[in-house]
């Protein structure tokens, strides 16, 4: 890559992340925490850093005290995170009514990742729009037929790597 298309990306890239920055800027709105779940009261910090680098003993520890739905308050400015235990539950909220399950705005901060116009990221009748288009190639069928295609391209990759050679397994 040349220094100038090095630019053009970093360029594009801003220009994406501005665009898509969560909630237009601003500070993100206000959220009523009555009736959430309980969870505990250490710091903000604390917990933020207990979620993303302790998750595998803080989250069953969590499950273990507050039951199968508890609220951790993470950074920024403490915004409260409701986790759900059980199977269920993520079923139950995924066929829930997009109208009272509002998941886009609150994926919002991986917009610049996901880009402004995936699914994660609707809500109402664009999310429901973007779900009829998406849902036939995850079906049980579409599936299956995936699986001769990826088998395929995991042969070519690995038919073309050499004894002794280095690789790296991810370029990201």
């Amino acid at each position: 890559m040349t220094v100038e298309q090095d630019r053009d990306t970093a360029r594009l890239t801003a220009e994406r992340f501005e665009r898509m920055r969560p909630f237009g800027g601003a500070a993100p709105p206000r959220v009523d925490v009555r009736g959430l779940p309980p969870g505990p009261r250490w710091p903000t910090i604390v917990q933020s850093v207990a979620l993303l680098r302790f998750r595998h003993r803080f989250v069953p520890w969590l499950h273990g005290r507050y039951g199968d739905a508890f609220t951790v308050r993470i950074l920024p400015a403490g915004r409260p995170l409701v986790l759900f235990a059980r199977p269920e539950h993520a079923k139950e909220i995924f066929a829930g009514d997009p109208a009272v399950f509002h998941a886009g705005k609150g994926n919002a901060i991986l917009g610049p990742i996901m880009g402004e116009h995936s699914l994660l990221l609707q809500d109402g009748a664009e999310h429901q729009r973007a779900r009829k288009l998406l849902t036939p190639a995850f079906n049980g069928h579409a599936l299956k037929a995936y699986a001769g295609l990826v088998e395929r391209l995991a042969q070519r990759e690995v038919g073309s790597w050499r004894p002794g050679e280095a690789f790296r397994a991810w370029t990201g």
